[in-house]
């Protein structure tokens, strides 16, 4: 549904607008990954049934991040509804997690997606999402890297600390 795609777009905008100015503050606590990662995608579940959609979730319970929840929720909402653009109809996408060091890395992957790594630059009026997502895993110490899946596709990955 377009209209809920709108929103949630806006409600992102919404939240980095306030962190801007300085009237909302990052509120940093570790938490499960696999409990918000199956928050934020019950979140995009409209977008994804909207174009008939499946995704797996691929992140173990043991795995915690650190930094502010909700910021990072729109973030990766952000990331799923990106590829989900990009993507034909009726294809899985997997969102996934490990950990290294100080360091855990979430991601989601689209085998199906028709873009090429190449065209998803952060700052493109194409790609807002994906550069609202940037902006907030940076804001939580975090980066975005995309780059092709293995097996074909594209990956949008977070690396942020445990």
């Amino acid at each position: 549904d377009q209209g809920l795609q709108v929103v949630q777009t806006l409600h992102g905008a919404l939240e980095w607008t306030l962190q801007q100015t300085g009237h909302a503050s990052l509120n940093r606590e570790r938490f499960s990954a696999a409990i918000w990662a199956r928050e934020a995608v019950d979140n995009c579940r409209p977008t994804l049934e909207d174009r008939s959609h499946n995704i797996e979730l691929l992140v173990p319970e043991n795995i915690a991040l650190y930094g502010d929840r909700t910021t990072l929720a729109i973030a990766l909402e952000n990331a799923i509804a990106e590829l989900v653009a990009h993507t034909p109809a009726q294809q899985v996408l997997t969102v996934f997690a490990g950990n290294k060091d100080d360091l855990v890395t979430i991601g989601v992957t689209s085998h199906g997606c028709t873009q090429p790594v190449v065209e998803f630059y952060f700052k493109s009026t194409d790609h807002n999402k994906l550069w609202l997502a940037d902006e907030l895993v940076r804001r939580n110490a975090g980066k975005v890297i995309v780059e092709p899946a293995t097996g074909g596709g594209v990956s949008i990955i977070f690396t942020l600390p445990r």
